[in-house]
């Protein structure tokens, strides 16, 4: 099992450090991030695509990897 969690977590890890050159790139809101990882999927799976979006961004910001300000009514997101 504890492959299994490894190899889980490295990837969560992964997709996270994707999303973080998204926004290293000029990408800085949740929407937009995941109208750019997921494209298709966006309009068709959108609850599943925004929450995902939205965890990872979370997670970036609880590890201190990413700040957000909200600038009229959007949060925007970028790399410390």
């Amino acid at each position: 099992h504890k492959k299994l969690i490894t190899m889980r977590l490295d990837k969560i890890s992964e997709k996270a450090e994707r999303i973080m050159k998204l926004i290293e790139s000029g990408i800085s809101t949740a929407s937009n991030l995941a109208k750019s990882y997921y494209g298709y999927k966006y309009t068709t799976e959108f609850g599943l695509v925004i929450s995902e979006i939205v965890g990872h961004l979370d997670y970036l910001e609880v590890t201190k990897k990413i700040d957000k300000k909200f600038e009229n009514g959007i949060w925007h997101y970028f790399v410390k």
